[in-house]
């Protein structure tokens, strides 16, 4: 009796590649952006890098993973999952999680695009409203919505712009192939709400973000210093201390931080509680954003740095 696909027990699935003859020719290159050895085990069929043997018929190595991994198998790829997972560098793989951010992310990004899309036509709607009903009545008061109606049309214009830049910056840090971006949550405890969870660094496995796994305002601004990396305008140095790290890096971070939060307002404490520190699209400035966390931010340089300076 014939068998379709789908009645495969799932251990026997094969994960190769369909390989097509005409375009598999001179082409080196197949899963996982991974060299192929059709020399061992016919076409498409192993795969070779610096730290594998791999059989795609299996979804395993056939040689011992060289670092001991007490979590899996020396003979596991991809965390035994090779469709969800992926590993850019061949020695570690990168957790689906930061995959599913980076979808869900995008996601969220097109729904705020959207949004704000929607509040600039209703707002334009208001205006012409105003416009043909207080004309020639009381020209101070349509000056004042006209006044009020130009700055909310620049707030969402900025926003915009703000987040279709996101938008373009995610499709990049996701298709990069130089640098391992890995997003991790933060599992302390947030027992004080104003307390931020978040952070950039670079680790063995390459740029690890960091948020509280709630808020996207905090992803956003820590993946805004991650595409920083792509563009040389932060780096690391070899004990993984930040180079060229300036406080235009934090302003720009606050500000794709900004367009994600409701109401486009951020409200945060000084360092001794004290002292409420609002920040907005047009308050964004060294000095309120020394205030959040000084000891932090008091010694970066004002002036923009590049890591190739």
């Amino acid at each position: 009796m014939h068998r379709t696909h789908h009645q495969i027990p799932p251990k026997y699935l094969d994960f190769s590649p369909a390989v097509c003859s005409a375009w598999d020719k001179g082409y080196r290159f197949g899963f996982n952006t991974q060299e192929k050895d059709d020399e061992i085990a016919g076409v498409g069929n192993i795969y070779t890098a610096e730290y594998w043997e791999y059989d795609s018929r299996l979804g395993r190595r056939w040689n011992l993973d060289p670092v001991d991994q007490v979590w899996m198998s020396n003979y596991s790829v991809l965390g035994n999952n090779p469709l969800f997972n992926n590993d850019i560098f061949g020695d570690r793989f990168q957790p689906g999680y930061s995959k599913k951010q980076y979808r869900k992310q995008k996601r969220y990004t097109k729904s705020l695009i959207n949004q704000y899309k929607n509040q600039l036509k209703s707002l334009e709607k208001d205006i012409k409203y105003d416009r043909r009903v207080l004309k020639d009545v009381n020209n101070k008061l349509l000056e004042e919505h006209e006044n009020e109606y130009q700055n909310k049309k620049s707030i969402l214009e900025r926003s915009l712009n703000e987040l279709n830049d996101a938008l373009n910056e995610l499709t990049i840090m996701n298709e990069d192939q130089n640098i391992n971006f890995i997003i991790v949550k933060d599992k302390r405890d947030k027992k004080d709400e104003d307390i931020y969870i978040g952070g950039t660094n670079k680790t063995k496995d390459g740029i690890v973000m960091t948020w509280d796994g709630s808020d996207r305002g905090i992803l956003a601004h820590e993946l805004k210093h991650g595409f920083q990396v792509i563009a040389c305008e932060v780096g690391f140095n070899d004990d993984g201390s930040y180079k060229a790290y300036d406080l235009k890096d934090e302003i720009d971070a606050y500000k794709r931080q900004i367009v994600y939060t409701e109401g486009r307002t951020l409200v945060f404490y000084d360092d001794k509680g004290l002292e409420e520190v609002i920040l907005h699209l047009d308050n964004l400035t060294p000095e309120n954003i020394i205030k959040i966390l000084p000891d932090k931010y008091k010694d970066l340089p004002k002036q923009k740095t590049n890591v190739e300076d």
